[in-house]
């Protein structure tokens, strides 16, 4: 609070009165970023303190509280805290302002209060709407899959402008919003994924970082590997994977989590598939790697580091593969993907490096092994919607796509895409400066109510009268994917969710035991809380003979 204005006085008959005051105080958003983050760090101090019995961090926890908020007064709004004449009164209003700042309402009550500054826009334009709070980091993390869509929500524009981790960011949600941000003319790719999910989800020097042309060059290699045959023939190998599996679960009176074992399903599936040499003891392993590269990419803390080591040992594994391959000590099939990759020519002529080429065949086995979450979705759906269930179960092929394509666009995956405008531009009136990051919404575009009825409702049969658009339903990139980024692997998804729906209702039958199916939200990627866990599992008939040899396409010299 600041003493130099005669009008705010020095005692408050009750909170209500010292509230408003106490938001005009805090008007700049760099003030109420200090002032958030001294609050939520000190809390965290105190708890740890407390949880831990160490004295010492509840002694340190109002230093880092109110020293970041005593800066912001001073040398960022230029006025006095109020802790130095209300000290009880402004603790309070520091932690109301962090709870109103993480459910999305403080902005209101600064406007409320006529304590939130407007920039004028340019002269023919409208000035992209502000996200209350100074840095959404937090927001985000705490709720990735909606934050977005509610903001929008809640300032009645499809798009809205905030800070991550200080960055300036635009963040935007819906089809139209879609459309534009995969036109190549306005957006690039280059530099726009976050360092975290560069470091660990997507790799150094992959497709995902390219543009234009050499995008176009890099996405053929990718698009030659998804024939029809290519793809039954991974269904083929993943059935029996499964059978061999379910032949262990029929085994054990212990229940089974499906989304861990669906990990080694599909690594010894699309390893087996690429071409990619996976000895039995060396399975474990890189399965564990696999998965953290989409299980930690997100996350903070030692999942995180997990990513970020599994990236490393991941790729030295497969560029030493594909130095092998390059060598002639190691021979695959011609066709196959590590043989493709290994063998691919930039539009320089010259091979990718055995780097590069590690993340490209990295982009081929870790989202197949991420399907792993849509098929734990897939199992979600069909013991919710037990119709579901019989259709599936009695052979209907049609409602099995019409099926899995609505768990695509019903259940959270990847919450948003990353990319940064190439030059300054207007859409909608809204102006749009050149190299901002602009995040793209997945999720809530696929739940948007004006390209879908009744968009919160699983609803198969939606598409026999709902064919969706090249940007209505996204949740693996939009447009076309020759030109766009939207990844060729959703085509596996699509068949490997299928080939397990068939499974889990055609040849095995289970228990689902009391368990906690809550979908997390708040974790990435968003699962149900038990992971899905199935007990009691038997076989509806005779197991099913092999149809194909998980070895198949390996040989070495």
């Amino acid at each position: 609070m600041s003493d130099k204005n005669a009008s705010v006085p020095r005692a408050h008959g009750t909170f209500d009165d010292f509230w408003d005051h106490y938001l005009r105080e805090h008007r700049t958003g760099l003030n109420r970023a200090l002032h958030l983050t001294g609050t939520a760090a000190a809390l965290l101090l105190a708890g740890a303190g407390v949880v831990r019995r160490k004295p010492r961090l509840l002694l340190l926890a109002p230093l880092v509280g109110y020293g970041p908020a005593w800066l912001g007064h001073f040398l960022v709004e230029r006025n006095r805290p109020a802790t130095f004449h209300s000290p009880l009164l402004s603790l309070r209003a520091d932690l109301r302002m962090l709870r109103l700042a993480v459910t999305g309402r403080l902005g209101g009550e600064l406007r409320r209060a006529g304590a939130q500054p407007l920039e004028a826009a340019p002269e023919g334009t409208r000035a992209i709407p502000r996200d209350p709070l100074p840095d959404s980091t937090l927001a985000l993390l705490a709720d990735p899959y909606r934050l977005i869509q509610r903001r929008c929500r809640q300032l009645g524009a499809d798009l809205f402008e905030t800070r991550l981790l200080l960055q300036r960011t635009i963040c935007m949600t819906g089809p139209e919003a879609a459309r534009l941000f995969y036109d190549p003319s306005r957006f690039t790719r280059k530099g726009a994924a976050p360092v975290r999910l560069k470091a660990t989800l997507f790799g150094s020097g992959g497709v995902q970082g390219l543009d234009a042309e050499a995008h176009r060059h890099r996405k053929l290699m990718f698009m030659s590997m998804m024939a029809p045959e290519a793809l039954q023939r991974l269904v083929d190998i993943a059935a029996d994977q499964w059978r061999t599996h379910a032949r262990r679960w029929a085994a054990t009176s212990e229940g089974v989590a499906l989304y861990e074992q669906a990990h080694e399903v599909l690594t010894r599936a699309v390893c087996a598939w690429a071409g990619v040499p996976l000895a039995e003891e060396e399975v474990p392993r890189r399965t564990r790697q696999l998965a953290a590269l989409f299980e930690g990419a997100g996350a903070v803390g030692p999942r995180h580091w997990r990513a970020l080591l599994a990236r490393q040992q991941a790729d030295a594994w497969l560029a030493g593969v594909v130095e092998q391959i390059r060598a002639g000590r190691l021979s695959v099939p011609e066709g196959s993907p590590v043989h493709v990759v290994a063998t691919h020519r930039g539009l320089d002529g010259e091979l990718l490096s055995p780097k590069v080429a590690a993340v490209e065949i990295n982009n081929v086995l870790r989202p197949t092994v991420a399907v792993s979450v849509y098929i734990t979705f897939v199992a979600h759906a069909l013991h919710a919607h037990p119709a579901s269930r019989q259709r599936i179960a009695a052979g209907d092929e049609a409602y099995l796509e019409r099926f899995v394509q609505e768990v695509r666009r019903f259940y959270p995956f990847f919450p948003a895409a990353a990319a940064r405008t190439r030059d300054a531009f207007t859409w909608q009136g809204y102006r749009f400066p050149a190299g901002v990051r602009v995040l793209l919404d997945l999720h809530g575009t696929n739940r948007d109510p004006r390209a879908w009825e009744s968009p919160d409702l699983f609803l198969p049969d939606r598409f026999l009268r709902e064919q969706p658009g090249m940007f209505d339903m996204i949740p693996q990139g939009g447009g076309d994917h020759r030109e766009h980024h939207r990844c060729p692997g959703e085509w596996i998804a699509v068949e490997l969710m299928k080939g397990a729906a068939r499974f889990l209702t055609r040849e095995i039958r289970y228990d689902v035991p009391p368990q906690d199916l809550e979908i997390d939200g708040a974790r990435l990627p968003a699962l149900p809380r038990s992971h899905f866990v199935m007990s009691h599992v038997a076989w509806r008939a005779d197991p099913p003979a092999r149809v194909a040899s998980p070895e198949v396409g390996i040989s070495s010299p």
